[in-house]
């Protein structure tokens, strides 16, 4: 067996995988609480997505969103003249990806489905929510390796981090084989 570093970076080989920092997607609310209200139960979700502890990751409808919800007049009016530069930071932080198809689960509430579908198709290692409908998924969702978890799950040290478990592999072959028609 080659070592990992004689893997290509694109092999689906568990171990480079593995190496990788988590991936995670951020919802709206959360999204807020880190870059317009600066709570300080979300710090160590922001220290860790700003050291590359954890890699966010977005598609052009999360940034859809949150840019409607910015230009609302109460964010607005928080956010001031920086809603530009807090959107181009994010921009910046966060890796954009395509969804590729749906997640297995449908959120009761229409306009959450594109988080889920985006932390379900990019394999992320979580979903950080505040939003109950997407949080009551959270179960269904655990056996496929996907944490739907509020930020206060990554307010420990790393090490007590929910850890991604062998599942996601399952279903990261599953979906290779579903996007490929194999």
């Amino acid at each position: 067996m080659p070592a990992d570093d004689a893997l290509p970076q694109d092999s689906c080989a568990y171990g480079a995988r593995l190496a990788m920092p988590p991936r995670v997607v951020i919802d709206t609310n959360v999204w807020l609480d880190l870059f317009v209200f600066q709570d300080r139960a979300v710090l160590p979700l922001a220290q860790a997505l700003q050291s590359a502890a954890l890699v966010a990751i977005r598609s052009c409808q999360t940034d859809a969103e949150l840019l409607v919800v910015l230009a609302r007049p109460r964010f607005a009016r928080l956010a001031g003249a920086s809603s530009s530069a807090l959107m181009q930071h994010w921009l910046a932080l966060a890796q954009c990806t395509t969804t590729l198809g749906s997640a297995p689960w449908l959120c009761r509430d229409p306009n959450d489905q594109k988080f889920l579908d985006l932390a379900y198709s990019a394999r992320a290692h979580s979903l950080i929510t505040r939003d109950r409908a997407l949080l009551r998924l959270a179960p269904a969702a655990r056996p496929t390796g996907l944490r739907i978890v509020g930020p206060a799950a990554f307010g420990a040290a790393p090490d007590n981090w929910p850890v991604q478990n062998q599942g996601c592999f399952i279903a990261a072959d599953r979906f290779s084989n579903r996007t490929t028609g194999a």
